[in-house]
C-alpha cells in the first residue's frame, strides 16, 4: 500500500491582492423564510389563522432586518430574505382575511345557534335554520 504525499499548500496572495472572503450567512433571512412559510400554511385554517398572523408579522420584521444586513454588507444571500419578505406579506394578508372572516362568521351566527336550540331536534326546522343562515350570509 503506497501513501501519497499531501498536496502542497496554496500560494499566499500576492502583494495587493485580497484573499476571497468567506461566504456570509444570513440566519435572519432563513428564519424569516421558515416563519413565513409556516405562517402561510397556518393562515388558511379558520380560527387558528391568528397564529399565522403573528408568525407572518414576525417573519416580515425578520426579513426587513435581514435585508438591511445584506445592504450593509454584513450578510449575504439577500434572495432568501426577499423571499421571506414576500411570502410573509402574502401570509399576513391571507391570515388577516381569514381571521376577519372567522370573526365575522362567529358574530353573525348567534341567530343561527338560537334557531338550532329552539328546533328541539326537528330536522325540518334545522334545515330551515340552515337555509335562513346561508341566505343571510350571501345577502
Amino acid at each position: 500500500m503506497s501513501s501519497y504525499p499531501p498536496p502542497p499548500p496554496g500560494y499566499p496572495a500576492a502583494y495587493g491582492e485580497q484573499t476571497p472572503a468567506a461566504p456570509q450567512r444570513n440566519g435572519l433571512g432563513v428564519a424569516a423564510l421558515v416563519l413565513a412559510v409556516l405562517a402561510l400554511l397556518v393562515a388558511w385554517v379558520p380560527f387558528i389563522g391568528v397564529i399565522g398572523l403573528v408568525l407572518a408579522v414576525v417573519a416580515v420584521v425578520l426579513a426587513v432586518a435581514a435585508r438591511r444586513r445584506v445592504k450593509q454588507g454584513r450578510a449575504g444571500n439577500g434572495g432568501v430574505a426577499l423571499a421571506g419578505l414576500v411570502i410573509g406579506v402574502v401570509a399576513l394578508v391571507v391570515a388577516a382575511a381569514v381571521s376577519a372572516l372567522s370573526v365575522w362568521l362567529v358574530a353573525n351566527s348567534d341567530e343561527y345557534w338560537s334557531c338550532l336550540e329552539g328546533s328541539n331536534g326537528d330536522q325540518a326546522v334545522v334545515q330551515q335554520c340552515t337555509e335562513d343562515w346561508q341566505r343571510d350570509l350571501t345577502s
